[in-house]
C-alpha cells in the first residue's frame, strides 16, 4: 500500500518536470539566452534572436564549415544578422584551415552568402592575413571575395590591392587589379606589384600578370607576367618571368627577353642564377644581355644565356661570377675590341669584382670580327671551331687560343694577311700587343698585296714579337714557300724556316734541310740544297752544303731538250731578276742522247728569263773525250745556242772502223747552234789534226742531221792555209770531207806548193789526205767566185 503511493508520487514528479522541459525549450526557440529588456514585444521581421549563435554545414559526413557569432538576428526571410562574428572552413581530413572574423556579418541563408563587414579579416591556412571593410563569403562556391581595397600579410611580406578572391578548396587566392607587395630581405627591401596575381598556398607560389614587376635595392625586373616561388619560411626561391621580359641592375646591366628566370639562394641572401630565354630560336624577341660602365662595354643575345653571379650578386647589385649562352650567340664589346662575333655556345668568366671579363669561351661555328688597335690592320677575321679568349683586368687581352679548322685574317689598305691551321693557333699578348702566335696542324699563312702574294705552308708555324714589333718567325716540318710577284711564281720547300726581323724589316730568312727551290709554272728552274739564307737587302737567296744542286727544265720554241743540272759548292739566286749564280767547283750537266755534257768553271751566272748561261774562271765542255776551252763559255738552255769567247780551245774526236781521229780547233770565239748543226769559230782559228792544219778566219764544223756526233764536214773561208805534210795550200775558202778525207780548195786563184816547190794554181784545187793526188780544174781561171 505504501510502495503504490510512492510509485505515484515519483510518476507525477517525472510528468511534472517533463513538462517543465518541453516549456523551457520552446521558450528558448523564441528568444536568446537573455531577455533584451528594450524589446518586450519582437518586430514582425524578426523571427527570432539568440546569443553564442552558431552553424555548421556537413558534406559526405565532413563539415565543411562553421559559423560562430555572439549574437544573431533572424528575420522571418531567413536572414541572420550576426555579431564579433567567426567564419571557419575544414580541409580534406576535418581540420580548421581557413578563418574569416569580422565585427558584423549578413547571413543569407538561402543563398548561403554571408556578408562581413567591420575590420574583416581572412585568416588563410599557411597564415596569410588579409584585412577589408568588406569580405563576401560564398558557401556555394567555397570562396571568400573582396570587391574593394585590402591588405595582406604573410610572414614579412605585405601587400594591398583592388579586389580578391579565394577559393577554399583550391587555397587559390586570385586578386583582381592593382596588386602591390612589398618585403624585407637580406640585401635590402623589395617591392612587387601587378594588375592581377594568384597566389596558390598549396603550391606555395605567386603569379604576378600584366605589368609585373619586382624590385628591389639597384634591381628592377619587369614582365607581362611572374611566377614566385615562395620558400616554406615565406622567402623567394626563385621567379620565373615571361613575355617582354626585362632585368635592370645597378644601371649597368640590362637582361631582356622572353623569360627571365631569376634563382636565388633564400639561405645566403643572394641570387644563385639568372636564366634568359628567347621566344622561339631564331624568333625577333631573343634573349638579350648587355653591360655598361667604366672601362667595360657588353652586350650578348642568343637564345638562351644563364648568369652566374658571385657570392656578392645581392639585389645591390648583380656581380656575376660567369655567364654561359647557347643557340646562335652573337657578341660584341667596344671595351674588348670585339666588333662582332658568333658561335653556338659561348660562356664568359669574371674577375672576383664582378664586373670585369677575365675569359671568354666560344664553340661551333665561331666567327669574330675586331677593330685592332693599330694604324697597321684595319679589319680582324677569326672562324674556327671553338675560341678561348683570356683578358686582364683592364681588359686587355692576354691570350688566345682557336681549335678546329681556324682561319685567321688581317685586312688593311695595301691587302691582307691570313693565318689557318687544321688544329689551332694560340696567340699570347702583352700589355695588349702580340707576344707570340704558334700555329699547329696544316698551317698556312698566307701575305697578298696588289702586286705580290706570299703563302708559307707547315705543319707548324711560331711568330714571336718584341715590344709589339715582328722579331722572328719559325716553320718546321714539311715547308714550304710560295711566292707570285707580278705574275712570277717561285716555290721553295725545306724542313724548317727561320726568319729574323728588325723594325719590322726581315733582317734574315734561313731554310734547312732538303731545301728545294722552282721557279715558273709548269718550273723552268729547280734548285737543292742543305741551307739556304735570303738576304732582304741584296734580295739574294744563297743556298750551301753538300752539292747544291741547280737544275733548268726545258726548252723554247718545241726544242727538244733534257733539263740542265748544275752542281756548285755555293748557288745564289737573285730574288728579283731571277738570276743564278754560282760558285766554287761548278759542274753543269746536259744530257745529250746517251752521252752526257759536262761543263765545269770557277763560276757560273744564268738568267732563267733569257735563257743564257755564263761559265767563268777555267770553263770546260767535255763530251766523252770532247772538250772545249775558254775564258767564257756562254750557253742557252732555252734555244740550245753555245758561245765560248776568247783563247777558244777545243778537242773533237772522230771514230771510225780503222781509226780515231782528233780535231784540235784554237779560236777567239765559237759560236754553235743545235738547230743548224753548225759550230762556228771565228777569229785565228786554227784546225790540227795528226796530218792536217788549217788557218782562216772562219771555220763551220757541220754535223749529220742523222747523228749529231758525227762530223759531216769542215768549211773555212776568209782566206785560208792549209798545211799537209809538206805540202803548202792556200784559197779563199776549204771544204773538208772526213769520210773521203778530201779537201776541196777554192780561190781566185787557189794555189797548192808541194815539197819540191812546185805550184799548182787554179780555181778549184782538190786534193787527199794520205796520197799525193791533186786535182786541179779550171788552172787558167782568175776570177774570184
Amino acid at each position: 500500500m505504501n510502495l503504490s503511493k510512492v510509485f505515484r508520487l515519483l510518476l507525477l514528479l517525472c510528468i511534472l518536470l517533463g513538462g517543465a522541459a518541453i516549456v523551457w525549450s520552446f521558450l528558448s526557440r523564441r528568444q536568446g539566452g537573455v531577455v533584451l529588456p528594450e524589446v518586450s514585444i519582437l518586430s514582425p521581421d524578426i523571427s527570432r534572436q539568440t546569443t553564442q549563435f552558431q552553424y555548421a554545414e556537413h558534406k559526405r559526413g565532413k563539415t565543411v564549415f562553421t559559423v560562430y557569432a555572439e549574437t544573431s538576428t533572424q528575420t522571418v526571410s531567413q536572414v541572420h544578422t550576426l555579431q564579433d562574428v567567426t567564419f571557419t572552413y575544414y580541409d580534406e581530413g576535418g581540420e580548421p584551415s581557413d578563418v574569416i572574423s569580422a565585427q558584423e556579418a549578413v547571413y543569407h541563408l538561402p543563398e548561403k552568402q554571408i556578408e562581413f563587414s567591420g575590420n574583416a579579416t581572412i585568416q588563410l591556412a599557411d597564415g596569410t592575413e588579409v584585412f577589408s571593410d568588406q569580405v563576401r563569403a560564398d558557401l556555394v562556391q567555397e570562396s571568400a571575395v573582396i570587391q574593394r581595397s585590402f591588405r595582406f600579410k604573410k610572414g614579412k611580406i605585405e601587400g594591398n590591392g583592388e579586389s580578391l578572391i579565394y577559393h577554399f578548396p583550391r587555397r587559390e587566392l586570385h586578386v583582381g587589379k592593382g596588386l602591390q607587395l612589398w618585403t624585407d630581405s637580406e640585401s635590402g627591401p623589395i617591392e612587387g606589384q601587378a594588375s592581377r596575381a594568384v597566389y596558390s598556398l598549396s603550391e606555395g607560389t605567386i603569379i604576378l600578370v600584366g605589368e609585373a614587376r619586382i624590385s628591389g635595392g639597384e634591381t628592377d625586373l619587369k614582365a607581362d607576367q611572374m611566377l614566385v616561388y615562395l620558400t616554406p619560411e615565406n622567402r623567394i626561391q626563385k621567379i620565373l618571368s615571361s613575355g617582354r621580359a626585362h632585368l635592370e641592375s645597378a644601371g649597368s646591366k640590362s637582361l631582356s627577353g622572353h623569360q627571365i628566370n631569376v634563382f636565388f639562394n633564400p639561405a645566403a641572401g643572394r641570387f644563385d642564377s639568372v636564366e634568359v630565354l628567347s621566344q622561339q630560336p631564331g624568333t625577333a624577341e631573343r634573349a638579350v644581355y648587355s653591360e655598361q660602365g667604366p672601362g667595360r662595354n657588353y652586350f650578348l643575345e642568343a637564345n638562351q644565356i644563364i648568369l652566374f653571379p658571385n657570392r656578392a650578386g645581392t639585389l645591390q647589385g648583380l656581380f656575376l661570377e660567369k655567364f654561359t649562352a647557347q643557340g646562335e650567340v652573337r657578341f660584341h664589346s667596344p671595351t674588348l675590341g670585339i666588333e662582332e662575333s658568333g658561335s653556338n655556345q659561348m660562356e664568359g668568366q669574371f674577375f672576383e669584382n664582378g664586373e670585369h671579363l677575365r675569359q671568354l669561351d666560344l664553340r661551333g661555328q665561331v666567327s669574330i670580327t675586331r677593330r685592332p688597335d693599330s694604324q697597321a690592320w684595319t679589319e680582324e677575321k677569326l672562324h674556327s671551331e671553338a675560341l678561348s679568349l683570356r683578358f686582364g683586368p683592364t681588359q686587355e687581352i692576354e691570350q688566345a687560343r682557336a681549335t678546329g679548322n681556324v682561319d685567321l685574317r688581317l685586312d688593311s689598305p695595301q691587302g691582307y694577311r691570313q693565318l689557318s691551321a687544321r688544329e689551332s693557333v694560340d696567340v699570347s699578348y702583352l700589355e695588349g700587343a702580340p707576344q707570340r702566335i704558334v700555329s699547329k696542324g696544316d698551317s698556312r699563312m698566307e701575305r697578298v698585296s696588289p702586286d705580290q702574294k706570299v703563302v708559307l705552308k707547315a705543319p707548324l708555324i711560331d711568330i714571336r714579337y718584341r715590344q709589339g714589333l715582328l722579331d722572328n718567325m719559325m716553320a718546321q716540318g714539311g715547308v714550304t714557300l710560295e711566292s707570285n710577284d707580278k705574275g712570277k711564281a717561285r716555290y721553295t720547300s725545306s724542313q724548317r724556316l727561320e726568319v729574323s726581323y728588325q723594325d719590322q724589316k726581315m733582317e734574315r730568312a734561313i731554310q734547312s734541310g732538303d731545301f728545294h727551290f722552282w721557279e715558273g709554272t709548269p718550273a723552268t728552274i729547280d734548285v737543292q740544297s742543305d741551307r739556304a739564307v735570303y738576304d732582304p737587302e741584296s734580295q739574294r737567296v744563297t743556298m750551301t752544303g753538300e752539292s747544291p744542286t741547280l737544275k733548268f727544265m726545258g726548252a723554247n720554241s718545241g726544242a727538244e731538250a733534257s733539263p740542265m743540272e748544275t752542281v756548285a759548292e755555293r748557288l745564289e739566286v737573285d730574288s728579283q731578276t731571277g738570276e743564278v749564280s754560282a760558285a766554287g767547283k761548278v759542274r753543269s750537266f746536259l744530257r745529250e742522247q746517251d752521252d752526257p755534257i759536262v761543263i765545269t768553271a770557277g763560276r757560273m751566272q744564268a738568267d732563267p728569263e733569257t735563257g743564257w748561261i755564263n761559265y767563268f774562271s777555267n770553263p770546260r765542255i767535255v763530251q766523252q773525250s770532247n772538250s772545249i776551252t775558254g775564258n767564257t763559255i756562254r750557253y742557252n738552255h732555252k734555244e740550245q745556242q753555245l758561245v765560248v769567247e776568247e783563247s777558244v780551245e777545243s778537242f773533237l774526236i772522230q771514230e771510225s772502223p780503222t781509226e780515231e781521229k782528233v780535231y784540235k780547233v784554237e779560236a777567239d770565239r765559237l759560236l754553235y747552234n743545235r738547230a743548224d748543226l753548225r759550230a762556228r769559230y771565228e777569229g785565228n782559228v786554227r784546225v790540227s789534226t795528226e796530218d792536217l792544219i788549217v788557218d782562216a778566219p772562219f771555220v763551220d764544223f757541220v754535223f749529220a742531221a742523222g747523228d749529231q756526233s758525227q762530223l759531216q764536214e769542215i768549211v773555212a773561208w776568209g782566206g785560208v792555209a792549209i798545211i799537209q805534210g809538206e805540202r803548202n795550200a792556200q784559197g779563199d775558202q776549204a771544204v773538208y770531207d772526213p769520210i773521203e778525207e778530201k779537201v776541196v780548195l777554192t780561190g781566185d786563184p787557189a794555189q797548192v806548193i808541194e815539197s819540191n816547190q812546185d805550184t799548182v794554181t787554179g780555181r778549184q784545187l782538190t786534193f787527199f789526205i794520205g796520197d799525193e793526188r791533186l786535182l786541179i780544174e779550171n788552172p787558167s781561171a782568175h776570177e774570184t767566185p
